[in-house]
């Protein structure tokens, strides 16, 4: 995995396995189950990407065996990564895994995109009852064509958090999206994969992926 800083604040995953994964969700023929999985990866992928740019230290460990040693660790602060329903079981839970000391939340936003997200009520909010004091926020989703269903889970995400730190994952984007975050939110981290897609006059990405929600297992 290579990581390629691309100007203020934005990160691009480069790889072979990137590009495959990134192949297999683009292509209408793979399967449900071959598209779920390529997702799945592909958050592990933004997850390790973004494992590298939080702080860490060396902690003594006790192994099974008895003996110890020191190893790399997170320090002892909490991450809530939050995504929309669809992205929850793909990649939101890798991104959970992949990180660690993390919480995992979603918002529901029904059948409503683009612009219409930005003013549009709330069908579901699923958050921990009760969450530790959170050092970074990480909104994850696989698709940022506007960028509008991100900002308001970011919105609400830091609302209910104060979080220090923001970073924004996304496996397929627009240009205008990150343009968009970047206008609402000076300070946010957005780690992407590869080159971005042309957002079209509807505000679908081109070439895209289609509607993913319907194309997963």
């Amino acid at each position: 995995m290579i990581i390629v800083p691309s100007g203020r604040s934005i990160i691009r995953l480069k790889s072979t396995y990137a590009d495959l994964l990134s192949g297999r969700i683009r292509d209408r023929n793979s399967s449900p189950k071959e598209v779920t999985d390529a997702l799945m990866a592909t958050g592990f992928e933004l997850g390790r990407a973004i494992a590298e740019i939080l702080p860490i230290e060396s902690s003594p460990i006790v192994t099974p065996m008895g003996d110890s040693i020191d190893a790399v660790t997170f320090p002892e602060s909490w991450n809530l990564v939050v995504t929309t329903k669809q992205d929850s079981n793909t990649l939101g839970y890798a991104l959970r895994c992949a990180i660690g000391n993390a919480y995992l939340g979603f918002i529901d936003f029904g059948r409503y995109r683009g612009q219409d997200v930005l003013s549009a009520p709330v069908r579901e909010i699923s958050f921990p009852a009760v969450l530790p004091p959170i050092q970074n926020v990480i909104v994850g989703k696989t698709v940022l064509a506007t960028g509008c269903t991100a900002i308001s889970l970011v919105r609400y995400a830091l609302e209910k958090t104060g979080a220090d730190k923001l970073i924004v994952a996304t496996a397929f984007y627009s240009i205008e999206a990150i343009g968009e975050l970047r206008s609402e939110f000076p300070n946010v981290t957005v780690v992407c994969v590869g080159n971005p897609d042309r957002l079209d006059e509807n505000g679908m990405l081109r070439p895209g992926v289609g509607l993913i929600e319907r194309r997963v297992a």
